[in-house]
């Protein structure tokens, strides 16, 4: 009598699986017509030829020797539109200014907050 052994399968279990002489050891249950199918598939692969890659596909690339990865980074660094030194100047103006405001905004919440909450606790500093 052939018995599924099957109650709780395993994830890595491709196929329904019987049990052999050793309860370890599964083996697939697959019936004729898949196995032709099987066969039929490897021997397919097998006689195919590869596929060649494609004209715009990646290929491996060599690795870049450091004396060239530095001229081309220069040369890029060459194209970069760098600011002039009263748009820096402005630019740092602007931006140490904006966060002396948001210090001030948050400190001043801060000190509100604080003196609220002690006073609804009572307590006195």
């Amino acid at each position: 009598m052939l018995r599924l052994a099957a109650e709780s399968p395993r994830s890595s279990d491709l196929y329904p699986t019987r049990p052999t002489r050793a309860p370890e050891r599964t083996i697939p249950l697959v019936n004729r017509q898949y196995k032709r199918m099987m066969k039929k598939d490897e021997e397919r692969k097998a006689r195919a030829p590869r596929q060649p890659k494609a004209p715009g596909a990646p290929t491996k690339k060599e690795r870049t020797r450091p004396g060239q990865f530095f001229k081309e980074v220069l040369a890029e660094l060459q194209k970069v539109a760098w600011p002039t030194r009263q748009e820096v100047v402005a630019y740092s103006t602007v931006v140490i200014v904006a966060s002396l405001a948001m210090a001030a905004v948050v400190f001043g919440m801060d000190y509100v907050f604080t003196k609220a909450i002690l006073s609804l606790f009572g307590v006195d500093v």
